[in-house]
């Protein structure tokens, strides 16, 4: 069951915007992927079969269809059912034209150079949408039964000064994962992924945590392992049980790592393989919040180092 979002997307422009000037949202139903862009370099429509080739080439071969006695059924914007009845045997083009008339021009199509037949709607945008719901036809024109596109906005713009930023997702769901990372629109160059966030958590209590590493040469540290685990096993709060494992991500090529926490809660941090640890509490009146903040440490010192006092000998006299 589909339901409109808003996701929020915390990035510092400072740091990327020499060379970055859009954010690329991206949707998934696992948190590992595959990713379906959310966004493009243009606002674009939903376009059937998924796999299909992206540019309208001019048609070359008029592909013939044995329609005779079929029909295919298509939802458009998951609320208009569609029922398109072929009589006859038809022309990839002549499909096409009874699709756009059947719908009153809602509804076109193209034919790549394959070739196939691509169903698209006229009007473009996140908002729009096209499944194939059923029908005789459906495999015999390349199509899945279920298959479903979504249009696309364009990429946000990178802002100066701008760290928040908003996308809406009509065709959200349950358990759907999201993830972004930056463009360059004129050479195609892309950062990182910047993580997987669930939408449930973008939903409750849980803010984004981000960390950012560097080496003394000043280029990132990369695949640097950070670690955050609860100082308590489990805490009740409002009639909820937090509890769960450590919490461990690998800092990306641009030396940056985000987390998902819950305000209020207590951690600790660690940067295996260095001393550097710090207990920190995570703010209950902000959206996201940086790991190194001083404000939110609960020592005075920025991070406090655990050194065991360890006694390897006893000096007596003689």
């Amino acid at each position: 069951m589909y339901s409109t979002a808003q996701i929020p997307i915390y990035v510092d422009p400072t740091k990327y915007l020499t060379y970055y000037d859009r954010i690329q949202v991206f949707r998934s139903d696992q948190e590992k992927g595959p990713w379906t862009s959310l966004t493009a370099s243009s606002y674009s429509p939903p376009i059937l079969p998924l796999v299909h080739e992206a540019i309208q080439y001019p048609v070359v071969h008029d592909p013939e269809y044995q329609t005779a006695g079929t029909y295919l059924e298509v939802l458009l914007n998951e609320t208009e059912s569609f029922t398109f009845n072929f009589d006859i045997d038809l022309s990839g083009t002549e499909i096409i034209d009874h699709v756009y008339t059947a719908t009153y021009g809602r509804i076109s199509g193209f034919i790549t150079q394959l070739p196939s037949i691509c169903l698209q709607t006229i009007t473009i945008g996140e908002n729009k949408s096209l499944r194939v719901t059923g029908g005789t036809a459906a495999d015999l024109l390349g199509f899945e039964v279920n298959d479903f596109a979504q249009g696309q906005n364009p990429h946000l713009i990178l802002v100066d000064n701008v760290k928040k930023y908003t996308f809406q997702d009509t065709y959200s769901f349950d358990g759907a994962f999201y993830n972004f990372r930056l463009i360059n629109l004129a050479t195609s160059a892309t950062s990182e992924f910047f993580g997987a966030i669930s939408r449930d958590d973008y939903q409750n209590d849980a803010i984004q945590a981000t960390i950012t590493l560097k080496q003394y040469n000043g280029k990132p540290l990369r695949n640097q392992a950070v670690r955050l685990w609860a100082t308590n096993i489990a805490n009740v709060r409002d009639n909820i049980l937090y509890t769960g494992t450590d919490l461990v991500r690998i800092t990306d090529n641009d030396g940056f790592a985000v987390f998902s926490v819950v305000r209020g809660a207590v951690f600790s941090l660690s940067i295996p393989g260095t001393n550097i640890f710090r207990t920190i509490k995570i703010p209950t009146d902000v959206e996201s919040v940086d790991l190194l903040d001083p404000s939110i440490s609960i020592e005075d010192d920025m991070f406090k180092v655990h050194v065991p006092k360890l006694v390897a000998a006893t000096r007596r006299s003689i």
